[in-house]
């Protein structure tokens, strides 16, 4: 009787430890990388009039300059108009913040009305040497009676290797019935209009003055399109204020923890103007770079091939 017989070849172990060993160093050094600390704020400035009456933009580049923060949502700018000599509160903020923090600022204005031979509306700062802008453009919103129209500036950055949008704004105090949806106000028009304008393929942050509590049907609205509140709920952030009515807010965050957050009353803040500004930090997970990608799949296909060509039991 003849006996076939197929030598059984040493299993490749060695290749297998090296290999995974490898790709886990890999996989541990792209995320490392990449890994990133974001703080973001909102500040309604009032056009640089405080508490005292007192027209100081340089309280208001003290107090920003105190946040931490790589992205700062201003409200009430003056732009280059008479209220406040023609000065361009934002491209000054800008400017004075790159003097303080030795980073170059750059502002983007979203103008809302035109005001006393210039504008007056929203800004976005952001820190250059963090932050890489990708997009901006401004979104008009309602114009209730008796109030002037509103805006949100809309910007895509780009941090760490992670693009996110970004966007600031100031609704209505006027929350009129809207006059053209039936059961709205024109806050929640204002809302819709900005959640639609959103890429909803980017994880995004909205900040500004809602001039809406926590607990009022306008930020339930909110809240119901998907949007989460990062900031404090239970701070007043209007001077003799009762109540919240600024808050940084963000869609498909999850990923991202909220480190801290907080409304900052002391200090310059105080008095520099009616509002206080509110700091919220994330923490962005690791993004592996694609040369990273693609290395990992590189070794997967050899740990594959490998493990075709090993003799079977």
């Amino acid at each position: 009787m003849t006996h076939s017989f197929s030598p059984r070849l040493p299993r490749p172990r060695g290749i297998h430890i090296a290999l995974l060993a490898a790709l886990a160093a890999l996989a541990a050094a792209g995320g490392n990388a990449q890994a990133a600390s974001l703080s973001i704020a909102t500040y309604n400035i009032h056009h640089a009039a405080g508490s005292d009456n007192v027209v100081d933009l340089d309280r208001i580049a003290g107090v920003m300059s105190g946040l931490d923060a790589q992205i700062i949502g201003l409200q009430e700018n003056d732009m280059a108009n008479g209220r406040t000599g023609f000065v361009h509160q934002p491209n000054e903020l800008a400017a004075m913040m790159s003097a303080r923090t030795g980073s170059v600022w750059q502002a983007l204005s979203a103008p809302a009305i035109n005001y006393q031979g210039g504008q007056y509306g929203n800004a976005i700062l952001f820190d250059t040497g963090a932050l890489s802008l990708q997009s901006f453009k401004v979104l008009g919103l309602p114009d209730p009676a008796g109030d002037g129209a509103r805006s949100a500036g809309l910007a895509v950055f780009e941090l760490a290797g992670t693009r996110f949008q970004f966007a600031t704004t100031h609704l209505t105090h006027r929350n009129q019935a809207s006059q053209t949806v039936p059961g709205s106000t024109v806050q929640i028009d204002s809302m819709n209009l900005i959640d639609a304008a959103i890429d909803r393929t980017l994880l995004a942050v909205v900040n500004g003055d809602f001039n809406a509590g926590p607990a009022s049907a306008s930020m339930a609205h909110w809240q119901s399109l998907g949007w989460r509140i990062d900031s404090p709920t239970d701070v007043p952030t209007l001077e003799g204020g009762t109540q919240a009515i600024d808050f940084n807010t963000s869609l498909g965050a999850d990923a991202w923890q909220v480190t801290g957050n907080r409304v900052v009353t002391g200090g310059l803040a105080a008095v520099a103007s009616d509002h206080f500004p509110v700091v919220t930090t994330y923490n962005i997970p690791a993004v592996p770079e694609p040369g990273t990608y693609a290395l990992m799949l590189c070794g997967a296909g050899v740990l594959a091939a490998v493990a075709r060509r090993r003799p079977g039991r």
